[in-house]
């Protein structure tokens, strides 16, 4: 099934999306640009203060009575009234996350293996006295984040538990485990139900997107994947989040720098990737979810979007949605293409776009150069037994197939076809 398309909430001035937004007391709360705020049930949105930065990837966390913000710079903080810079002398003001578990605010003290904790339900009141040390292993702390009951603090060569042991002189105490990866970019960590996931470093080097449960972690990008990833130029700023696509997870991983999206489907592994018309990347950064409905934050400017599964476009703009086969080959010998059928939810033309088509082009030289575009109809409007099939395609030693749809219709693939002949030669 395609991916979600934009529907535009309202602008958020003056951008871009800095955070993956948050629910306290039934809104969602995000940060564009230098503006904190928040949206309600309504699509309400409420300007609610303003950060001392304007750039830089922020961290939000939520707790009973407080919601706190790190953006590397300062801690901000919200009662539902006030919102207030944290002016506790120390407070280190270069923490880069923030985090709540058992009624304290927790944070790192960049460039250093400490972390500290705040007074009970309370980030505006921190003591200089109440910290401590990952134990594990001499690396800083890059990031952390809680589940249900443990918190994660992720250094650069491993990964150490903590739990809380209700010791009276610090809350949080280690378990003797450690999780031998390394978290590679420190804002790729993102949380859900069934644990954590970030780009970590293996042991002895190399990168791979890893899921951490429990005291073990696994990979979770293929083979093809990992090696595209370990080929980018640049990889620390790589940004995580979770997203809910009709039920099912997704671990979404954006590379600002290198202009692409990955999304990795939790429940089966499988990867693709997003990416807007027009760029490398998917346009939003910035994930969150309220009342059912998952709303993104733009990359590049104050835009807040739903993402809408009955919208067909990118805030009105097209989008263009591939999928390519794997090689089809017999040791080289040559093979006859009879016929490739794609089988789709036809009929599904609209007002948009009365006749859609479905794309085909084919590559025999690895994807180098590629045959002009071959076109089908998708059905118009109630035209469900329309089928998509070329016929009499030529040969080949070894041959991929693109499928391209670019038309504002419903794009779903069942599945797809090809009846060969091969040749012994």
């Amino acid at each position: 099934m395609p991916a979600a398309g934009l529907t535009l909430v309202t602008t958020v001035s003056p951008g871009p999306g800095r955070a993956n937004m948050k629910v306290w007391q039934d809104d969602l709360y995000g940060i564009s640009g230098n503006v904190f705020f928040s949206i309600n049930p309504l699509d309400v949105v409420t300007t609610i203060g303003t950060l001392n930065t304007s750039a830089g990837w922020c961290v939000i966390a939520v707790g009973r009575a407080y919601i706190m913000i790190t953006d590397g710079t300062n801690g901000y903080t919200y009662d539902g009234t006030t919102f207030a810079v944290i002016s506790d002398l120390d407070y280190p003001d270069d923490a880069s996350h923030c985090a709540y578990l058992d009624s304290r605010f927790i944070i790192n003290d960049t460039g250093t293996d400490q972390f500290y904790i705040s007074a009970a339900e309370d980030p505006t009141s921190w003591s200089a006295l109440d910290f401590a040390s990952a134990e594990a292993s001499p690396d800083d702390i890059l990031a952390f984040e809680t589940t249900t009951k443990d918190l994660y603090l992720f250094g650069a060569d491993t990964i150490q538990p903590y739990y809380n042991s209700g010791n009276q002189d610090f809350l949080f105490d280690p378990y003797p485990n450690t999780i031998e990866y390394g978290i590679h970019a420190k804002f790729s960590l993102a949380r859900d139900d069934n644990g954590l996931y970030c780009l970590a470093q293996k042991v002895g080097g190399g990168l791979v997107v890893v899921h951490i449960q429990g005291f073990t972690g696994r990979a979770i990008s293929d083979p093809d994947i990992t090696w595209t990833i370990n080929q980018l130029s640049v990889t620390n700023d790589a940004i995580g989040a979770i997203y809910d696509m009709k039920g099912e997870n997704y671990y979404i991983l954006t590379f600002p720098s290198a202009d692409i999206t990955y999304a990795f489907n939790l429940q089966t592994s499988l990867p693709h990737r997003l990416k807007t018309y027009g760029i490398g990347r998917h346009r939003v950064l910035g994930y969150g979810s309220l009342g059912g409905r998952q709303f993104g934050m733009d990359y590049d400017n104050g835009k807040l979007y739903e993402l809408d599964f009955d919208n067909y476009t990118e805030d009105g703009e097209v989008i263009e949605r591939y999928r390519r086969s794997q090689v089809i080959h017999n040791n080289n010998h040559m093979v006859i293409y009879d016929q490739v059928v794609i089988d789709i939810e036809s009929g599904v033309g609209n007002t948009d776009d009365p006749d859609p088509v479905i794309q085909l082009r084919y590559s025999d030289d690895g994807a180098n150069t590629w045959s002009s575009w071959l076109n089908r109809s998708m059905g118009k409007i109630g035209e469900h037994t329309t089928r998509c099939i070329w016929r009499r395609l030529g040969s080949s030693r070894g041959r991929v197939f693109e499928f391209r749809v670019t038309d504002k219709v419903l794009a779903g693939i069942i599945d797809a076809y090809a009846d060969v002949t091969s040749t012994i030669d």
